[in-house]
């Protein structure tokens, strides 16, 4: 028998982005084949606004639901004409592939709600299924993990399970974000976690010292460090490239971006990513290229081929609480990694290249392609040395230590 915990995780949608909560998961279930995890969709962090983006989003999330809880035999005792209950483990809202033992479910509830009535709606709503979900799948001395403080109505009466919260992001200052309603769910949250555990130590700072934790980002050390062949995306017109992947949103200074590209148009500036700001000056600018998202495992295809990786953050709130995935995955890939000051490159500006503005950066733009013509010899010996930077923070690792800290509570 297992000695391991089956977790029930409230977290966002599965695969939509490859966030630190599914990489560990993952790697959880990789330690133990006999652990059951259940991957609950985003329950919401905002109540939807009347756009096409949002109404989109929230149909849906509105039939996953539906589909999931009827489908997987929540309500099927109404349905079923023998009184029997009737589950169907197969649907696509339900399984995931790549493991049995970890299975996707997105519930039926209120988004974000407000109001006092909404509260206690979104909560019973929530309840019900997960009880039904503890009794469906015989979970063994389960764990509620949820890395979304929007969950906390749901876990204002005691579950007799122990909680952990997993902090991220700093929710007071995410874009995106109804910050008054995520901060009064982190509160409590935070009040009725058996252990909360946060990806930076600014983050760390917000909450009790004597049940939190600090767990830093770990990286696919694998993917991004063993030689890829090029993307054919890659610009191709015999100019180096500087690239940026990840969310193109508010925290993305696009002033340093055009403002460089039209100081250096020697250069190719490659952005890759969903964006949910205004790039239309960007497009203007002939030697900026935006591509859209790409699949996380092919991203080594572009980081590794093109010149310089590219950390173009704005200094804000969020920013400064932040501890980038694809920082270490830059790092990971061994090119020259360029960034805005921001506490989490703290630990490795021995590795980075920092710069305040356009000017710094161009003036480092070419200083860096001098240094590649003239075909330093230390070239090869300062890559290595941002690899091994990072060889030993894997997923894995973290995972492991994760594990460790459940298994005590």
């Amino acid at each position: 028998m297992s000695s391991k915990r089956d977790i029930i995780v409230f977290g966002e949608d599965w695969a939509a982005h490859p966030s630190s909560s599914q990489h560990l998961i993952k790697k959880l279930v990789e330690h133990d084949s006999k652990r059951k995890i259940i991957w609950v969709n985003s329950i919401g962090l905002r109540r939807p606004k009347f756009n096409l983006s949002d109404i989109k989003r929230l149909a849906v999330k509105l039939f996953r639901g539906v589909s999931s809880v009827f489908f997987s035999g929540l309500f099927s005792k109404s349905l079923s004409s023998t009184g029997e209950t009737q589950t169907n483990d197969t649907d696509k809202h339900s399984r995931v592939n790549a493991a049995e033992n970890l299975i996707v479910r997105s519930l039926l509830t209120l988004p974000a709600p407000q109001s006092r009535l909404g509260k206690k709606i979104a909560a019973a709503l929530l309840r019900q299924q997960f009880y039904f979900i503890l009794k469906k799948y015989k979970l063994q001395r389960p764990i509620v993990w949820t890395s979304l403080p929007t969950a906390s109505e749901f876990f204002n009466r005691d579950l007799g399970l122990p909680i952990v919260y997993y902090c991220g992001d700093d929710f007071s200052a995410l874009a995106g974000v109804d910050h008054k309603t995520a901060q009064l769910h982190e509160k409590n949250i935070a009040k009725h976690s058996s252990l909360i555990i946060t990806a930076s130590d600014k983050l760390k700072h917000k909450f009790c010292s004597d049940k939190t934790k600090l767990l830093t980002h770990g990286v696919d050390y694998e993917l991004f460090a063993k030689q890829k062949s090029r993307s054919p995306l890659l610009p191709n017109n015999g100019k180096p490239t500087i690239g940026f992947y990840g969310s193109l949103s508010e925290w993305i200074d696009t002033e340093l971006i055009s403002k460089t590209a039209k100081l250096r148009p020697d250069w190719n500036f490659l952005l890759i990513g969903n964006s949910d700001i205004e790039l239309k000056e960007l497009h203007k600018i002939d030697n900026i290229f935006v591509l859209g998202a790409q699949d996380h495992h092919t991203l080594c295809h572009f980081s590794q081929h093109w010149q310089a990786s590219l950390l173009p953050f704005k200094d804000n709130k969020q920013i400064r609480s932040c501890n980038p995935l694809k920082l270490k995955e830059y790092l990971a890939a061994g090119q020259p990694v360029i960034s805005t000051p921001f506490p989490a490159l703290n630990e490795y500006k021995s590795h980075v290249f920092e710069v305040n503005n356009a000017e710094q950066l161009s003036c480092l733009l070419e200083a860096m392609q001098q240094a590649q013509q003239q075909k330093q010899k230390k070239a090869l010996e300062i890559k290595q040395a941002r690899q091994q930077s990072v060889q030993h923070e894997s997923w894995s690792s973290k995972a492991f230590a994760l594990d460790q800290w459940l298994l005590q509570l």
